[in-house]
């Protein structure tokens, strides 16, 4: 795999007779970008397969110039390379360049960099029958990596359980008290609802003191402590915001229009 910034036609011609003779598969990709960045890409490349960026002025190529990488991936207008080469150094630097750089244009590509180098990345392909399938799907994903990342500032548990627990500090002193209780409990009801849970979950999680969630997917109740129900804190947080917010609406509405045919649920 060859990667330049551009490729002379009668380096094509050389490559193709090449690989016509020694049935040989030889790849040449144009570097992407242009000045400063190709510069990054390209010791990027070097540093992950160990090999040496040469230039016009570089007379003599040896054999130990030539990097190499464990695996391949190779499209028609991309390619994956995959090494376990140690690349401690070059990060360290892009680092280092992600710090001296005022520019968020330039942060963004340094840290995308840094993502290929360290994380991956990954491209996910959503598709459906209809348009708004496909577009319910897309929005599922967005909500999924969103949620990842609001996760990293923290997570509770999940399930709508954090806002029972909440509604057991509350008292029944008020009417006010009264609705906002109800108004905790119903994002929990709405998701055994939606799941097809039948019997009474609520009991259960109650008596153990909200210590144990119900797993949907399983059937089964589990200890918060090891089970994987969780929500990350800010969208918590958020969505207790937004309710408030939402709520002082209503409140200072002098018209509402409501369904009264409507099931409610009771508790």
């Amino acid at each position: 795999v060859i990667f330049s910034e551009d490729f002379d036609e009668s380096v094509k011609n050389e490559i193709m007779i090449y690989y016509l003779q020694a049935k040989k598969n030889v790849f040449l990709f144009k570097v992407p970008d242009y000045t400063k960045r190709q510069d990054i890409i390209l010791e990027d490349i070097s540093a992950i397969s160990n090999s040496k960026i040469v230039n016009l002025n570089y007379n003599k190529i040896i054999f130990n110039d030539l990097g190499r990488i464990n695996t391949a991936y190779i499209k028609e207008n991309e390619v994956i390379l995959m090494s376990d080469n140690k690349i401690e150094d070059r990060l360290i630097k892009l680092e280092k360049e992600l710090k001296k750089t005022d520019s968020d244009y330039d942060k963004e590509f340094i840290n995308d960099e840094i993502a290929k180098l360290t994380k991956g990345i990954a491209t996910i392909y959503v598709g459906g029958i209809t348009k708004i399938e496909k577009k319910e799907k897309i929005m599922r994903c967005y909500d999924a990596i969103n949620a990842i990342e609001e996760s990293k500032k923290g997570i509770v548990v999940g399930e709508g359980i954090i806002y029972l627990k909440v509604r057991e500090t509350l008292s029944s002193n008020s009417i006010g008290d009264e609705i906002i209780k109800k108004a905790l409990l119903m994002p929990f009801m709405i998701i055994m609802q939606n799941s097809g849970v039948t019997f009474n979950v609520f009991d259960e999680i109650k008596s153990s003191k909200y210590k144990k969630a119900y797993n949907i997917q399983n059937e089964t109740f589990e200890d918060i402590k090891y089970s994987n129900i969780i929500d990350p804190e800010s969208v918590v947080k958020e969505a207790l915001i937004n309710a408030a917010s939402i709520a002082t609406m209503l409140l200072t509405t002098n018209y509402l229009v409501i369904n009264t045919n409507e099931d409610t649920m009771r508790i």
